[in-house]
């Protein structure tokens, strides 16, 4: 089956720390490697640190009707806030943005890119990497959310946040990101912050799968989650 791949780096490979460079690196291509070994064709699009649009992008750039199967990692909806797909919401006062209006906001950005990639009128198998998906916020039939949190399927007692990319490190390091931060009041920060607490609580507990960031898939994360696809989904296709 010739299979397409694309996301940010959820997608891209099995991370690790490394000692020397003092920072989290990519140490496998992972899922690519492991579905490559049960005789498929994999080209992989994902690239580190891409937003929902950029993703988006990647796939209109390619010619998608070529490929059987394709399949995108959903990340943190706030990246678009750095990417070239810009919103108007961030000309609001500094600390006047309630947690509703936030809640509202990255709701928004979820519906739009699950629309977004509806248009380009293929079957996209989505899986929720870096960020959780609602399935309420598509409707359409030619996407299949095959797993709405990759995490909560490893974990099942565990149940993930939707808005906890509100507490990306990334995103605070981002000038656009970090304006916009400005614009949130008191209460959407104590709320940001609970959030962070929680997903801190369980980097113990999800280690086997996770690498000691808490954030990307190890290795046996990869294996774990292309066993589930090979089992379950990828049968299900024409070869």
């Amino acid at each position: 089956m010739n299979i397409l791949i694309a996301g940010d780096s959820w997608g891209k490979g099995a991370y690790t720390f490394c000692s020397n460079s003092k920072r989290y690196i990519i140490n496998h291509p992972g899922l690519e490697y492991y579905l490559t070994v049960h005789n498929h064709k994999v080209t992989n699009l994902s690239v580190p640190s891409y937003s929902n649009y950029d993703i988006y992008l990647s796939l209109r750039k390619a010619n998608i009707k070529e490929y059987d199967f394709i399949m995108v990692f959903f990340t943190n909806p706030l990246r678009d806030l750095y990417s070239k797909h810009t919103y108007n919401f961030l000309n609001v006062n500094k600390r006047s943005l309630t947690l509703e209006k936030f809640k509202e906001f990255y709701n928004r950005l979820s519906i739009d890119y699950c629309k977004l990639l509806s248009y380009l009128n293929v079957k996209i198998h989505l899986l929720g990497g870096q960020n959780k998906i609602i399935a309420s916020h598509n409707t359409s039939s030619n996407i299949n959310i095959v797993l709405p949190s990759i995490r909560e399927w490893l974990y099942p007692n565990y149940e993930e946040n939707f808005y906890q990319g509100m507490c990306s490190n990334y995103l605070f390091k981002n000038r656009n990101s970090k304006d916009f931060y400005n614009n949130l009041d008191l209460e959407t920060l104590d709320y940001i912050l609970e959030m962070r607490a929680k997903k801190d609580s369980v980097a113990k507990a999800h280690e086997k799968y996770f690498a000691s960031d808490n954030v990307h898939l190890n290795l046996l994360g990869h294996k774990k989650l292309s066993e589930y696809l090979l089992s379950n989904i990828l049968p299900a296709e024409k070869i």
